[in-house]
């Protein structure tokens, strides 16, 4: 029996009424689950959603600073938590935005890298400007299917 191995996908969120404020925001673990569960069920269903959720945890949450959260899911799962966490547009009846950071394989390396995302936010006061551009940009998703016969 092979063991269960996870992944750590670091995940930065942008609110839109107040982008530079994050002191006011209320948001807390609980809450981002909540989002990313009920967006786990809009796109996979009641059973897939179920199927995700026995593995997915938010671990990490830094409200004070940068908005910067972590989610754990299984390996296998780790596309569709990208696609439920960037479809994420609101949480607490707020209207936000969220863009996946990078995954990883062990917590250490997940909120290390959390942790240098925070700290280069911080010290820099401004965001990068490919960040400004995706949180700026329109949100539009095309799908493409190709079927062989």
């Amino acid at each position: 029996m092979v063991r269960f191995k996870n992944r750590y996908v670091l995940c930065r969120m942008r609110f839109s009424d107040a982008p530079h404020a994050t002191e006011t925001t209320t948001t807390t673990k609980e809450n981002l689950f909540a989002a990313c569960a009920h967006q786990m069920e809009l796109q996979f269903g009641r059973l897939g959603a179920t199927r995700m959720r026995r593995s997915t945890v938010v671990k990490y949450y830094d409200a004070k600073y940068s908005n910067v959260f972590v989610v754990r899911c299984a390996r296998k799962d780790v596309g569709k938590m990208k696609l439920c966490v960037t479809n994420i547009s609101n949480v607490e009846k707020k209207s936000c935005q969220v863009r996946v950071v990078g995954v990883h394989g062990k917590l250490g390396s997940a909120k290390e890298n959390a942790l240098e995302h925070i700290g280069r936010l911080a010290v820099e006061d401004d965001d990068d400007d490919d960040a400004v551009e995706y949180f700026t940009r329109p949100m539009t998703r095309t799908l493409s299917l190709s079927l062989s016969l």
